[in-house]
């Protein structure tokens, strides 16, 4: 009842492109971003953009690794080792890694 009348962004099964690669070797292509945007009194604005990836399974669920990015150079920058005890203890094999069309994807959920 809390959220009746209130608007959602719904989408479909999105998939990467092939030359997309953001997971590490021996898990599925399989990945997602937390878009965390904020309503400030000067607009909306990104407060954090996290990829989770290296996932077991055709869900992001299953996921083994999460990473903080930095919007600006679309790049992985560090672990989410604060997320929980578990990603404490994950390798940071994707430190680095570029993420070309994050701040596209960002300027879009801040618009939604």
């Amino acid at each position: 009842p809390e959220y009746a009348g209130k608007k959602a962004i719904l989408s479909e099964f999105v998939t990467a492109p092939k030359t997309v690669v953001a997971s590490s070797e021996g898990f599925s292509t399989v990945h997602s971003l937390d878009i965390v945007t904020m309503r400030t009194r000067k607009g909306v604005k990104v407060l954090t953009a996290l990829l989770w990836t290296d996932c077991e399974t055709w869900s992001s669920h299953s996921c083994q690794a999460g990473y903080l990015c930095d919007v600006e150079t679309e790049s992985v920058v560090t672990p989410t080792a604060w997320y929980s005890p578990y990603f404490a203890k994950q390798k940071s094999n994707l430190a680095g890694l570029k993420l070309p069309g994050l701040k596209e994807a960002c300027v879009k959920a801040v618009k939604a």
